[in-house]
């Protein structure tokens, strides 16, 4: 197991150690870093948290060295944080507050909003059983490409007639047509976005009774008419899916109803002086920097009887999420984001610390662990990741030097159109042939996923062999411009045939990617090889300033009993 392995287990895993303070370690102690002890206990559980993709591939004492190892280097880089007096900077200590707040604010959500908002699951299913979507439908459809022609077909069928002849005469989904619009399966709750109908057009649908006519729906490009033909329960299974929206409805319910409930009580009231304060102050900094001055970031956005919401927090929840843009940033977007990301939580963390849930033993064991991992995580920032050379220079020369991770594969780009039918394939062909664009075709025509998106065109690769099946070697055998098919198509991953006409536009060899079209794979791997150097100079640096004060039993560690922590 590498440096890059150790430190992620050093950053998943943080092991609280007290020591003793006795002269001489009790036999349980495998290891001594300063004052911390770490114990057989210590080292089994760290082993037994360890996700399998981490799992040191040694086994007995050499697995068990391993995994110390990581742990004395996680102390040891807490000994680095606290001689760095790390924990002192008021930007730490504000950091660490916001990650406890938030936690006590989620914790409040739990244990106040979503334990009064649950539902019985005899509640759920007597809702179930009552609503629109303990059903499922057959539908028929007419599928026009334009809104014009959908017209058409409506005025057919309010002149009386009937939903399949006028899915024959207009429908351009030739396979449902034939059928009089007929779908072959049936639509649930549980399955409407596999099968491609929107939610909104659903929601709708399943309102109607067998019989009705629906429509037109945009869908995907094209337009939808549907009629309602038969209808039938619906499997349990289906509750699931019900019973998690209908929950998810309670407890936003429950969350604005408990929002609402603690403005009044602390008598909460947006300041719009400090708002336009904020905006102006954003205005003057025009294509600058916006950096808040101590006075300004305190100056109130939104009073509470026990406290106040001010311009830092503000400024930090931008700074976090990443959408600061000052051009866009007025009085009312400030008051919306006051009101609506801010407050809930101001109000939430409020209550919950009346209600002593700060003071949870689980917390506050939490918040140690959340602490130690922030120090850890500050002591990387200063000490690795502010060293990294991720300059454009720096990635040119990474990307010279290895070449051969950056090449492209060869790679045919073809239009194709792919039907059910082989003398439908041959009908577009010959339209081909005649004239009509290929890709328009494809948009209108071709089953190929994505043709619509992307007009027919495919780039086929040497690794796509089993996804294209025989229209693999029929493509790399073919010529530049030359209109090829049709050609029954079959994959390894389905024996049904398929019917290809297609169009070699372009082949291309092997070859490197350029720089700038590859500078975020090279990014991403300067940056990993960076990384793993630089922690591991920083642990042998650590090691060799705290050699003194690490202390490992290996006559203990020889005797731990593996087993004894699987």
């Amino acid at each position: 197991m590498g440096v890059i392995c150790r430190i992620t287990h050093t950053l998943l895993f943080i092991i609280i150690a007290a020591g003793c303070g006795s002269n001489e370690p009790n036999p349980d102690v495998v290891a001594q870093v300063e004052s911390v002890e770490i114990t057989i206990d210590d080292l089994l559980r760290f082993r037994a948290d360890t996700p399998a993709v981490l799992r040191s591939e040694k086994e007995g004492v050499g697995e068990l060295r391993e995994y110390l190892d990581s742990m004395i280097d996680m102390e040891l880089m807490l000994t680095k944080a606290r001689s760095m007096e790390i924990d002192q900077d008021p930007d730490f200590q504000r950091k660490l507050d916001r990650e406890i707040r938030q936690k006590v604010v989620f914790e409040f959500s739990v244990r106040e909003i979503k334990a009064k908002s649950d539902v019985p699951y005899e509640e759920l299913r007597a809702q179930f059983e009552k609503s629109k979507w303990n059903r499922m439908l057959l539908l028929a459809h007419i599928r026009t490409a334009t809104d014009k022609d959908a017209q058409k077909a409506l005025r057919d069928l309010n002149a009386g007639d009937l939903f399949d002849e006028v899915a024959v005469e207009h429908s351009i989904l030739d396979d449902t047509a034939q059928q009089g619009g007929l779908i072959n399966f049936w639509y649930g709750r549980d399955n409407l976005e596999r099968l491609g109908l929107p939610f909104e057009v659903a929601d709708e649908l399943f309102e109607k009774e067998v019989g009705a006519v629906a429509g037109p729906y945009q869908i995907s490009g094209y337009i939808e008419i549907f009629k309602i033909l038969k209808e039938k329960p619906a499997p349990t299974s289906y509750i699931m899916a019900f019973s998690q929206t209908t929950l998810v409805r309670a407890f936003v319910a429950q969350r604005q109803k408990t929002i609402d409930e603690l403005k009044l009580e602390y008598q909460v009231r947006l300041d719009e002086a400090g708002i336009k304060r904020f905006a102006r102050w954003v205005t003057e900094a025009n294509d600058e920097p916006f950096v808040l001055s101590d006075e300004q970031a305190m100056s109130a956005l939104c009073h509470m009887s026990n406290g106040q919401i001010e311009a830092r927090d503000l400024y930090e929840l931008f700074q976090k999420d990443g959408v600061f843009q000052p051009s866009e940033l007025d009085s009312t977007r400030i008051a919306y984001a006051v009101e609506n990301q801010l407050l809930p939580d101001a109000l939430f963390y409020r209550r919950a610390v009346e209600l002593g849930l700060d003071r949870d033993s689980t917390l506050v064991a939490w918040s140690k662990a959340k602490k130690r991992a922030l120090l850890i995580e500050a002591v990387q920032d200063r000490e690795v990741t502010a060293h990294m050379d991720l300059s454009e220079s720096a990635l040119k020369r990474y990307y010279k030097d290895h070449i051969d991770r950056f090449m492209l594969q060869e790679e045919v780009r073809i239009v194709e159109i792919l039907t059910e039918q082989q003398q439908e394939a041959q009908a577009l062909l010959d339209r081909v042939r005649n004239g009509e664009n290929m890709g328009d075709l494809a948009v209108r025509y071709s089953n190929r996923a994505n043709a619509k998106k992307d007009a027919g065109v495919l780039h086929i690769h040497p690794r796509d062999r089993k996804r294209f099946g025989t229209l693999f070697d029929a493509v790399r055998s073919s010529e530049i411009g030359t209109l090829q098919g049709p050609i029954e198509i079959t994959t390894e991953a389905s024996e049904e045939k398929k019917y290809s006409i297609f169009q070699v536009i372009d082949k291309l060899p092997v070859r490197p990617q350029e720089f700038a079209a590859a500078q975020r794979k090279i990014r991403y791997w300067l940056h990993k090889e960076e990384e793993a150097r630089l922690i591991g100079e920083l642990f042998k640096n650590l090691r060799e300033q705290y050699s003194t004060q690490v202390v490992v039993f290996e006559d203990r560690l020889q005797n731990v009993n593996v087993t004894s922590g699987s």
